[in-house]
């Protein structure tokens, strides 16, 4: 899974932000998300972003690994990563 490219990224204090260039449109995503983002960036496998989920915010794989997916999932509905 990869950004598109008309997608930009930002890291804030509060965790980063996508713009998508084409509809003016932007996301915000928690700390969380951006975890998550990062993982993406790195193109790593889903189960490598829920462990780094589990190793900074001290919860169980099961429920780091539905979080990832959750945000793949909604990334890809807008069009984000394909």
């Amino acid at each position: 899974m990869v950004f598109f490219p008309w997608i930009s990224i930002a890291s804030t204090e509060y965790g980063v932000v996508l713009l998508d260039k084409k509809k003016g449109v932007y996301w915000q995503v928690n700390g969380t998300g951006a975890l998550i983002v990062d993982g993406i960036k790195k193109n790593m496998a889903s189960d490598e972003i829920a462990n780094v989920l589990v190793e900074a915010f001290d919860v169980d794989f099961q429920r780091a690994h539905e979080d990832v997916m959750y945000l793949v999932s909604e990334l890809a509905e807008f069009g984000i990563v394909k």
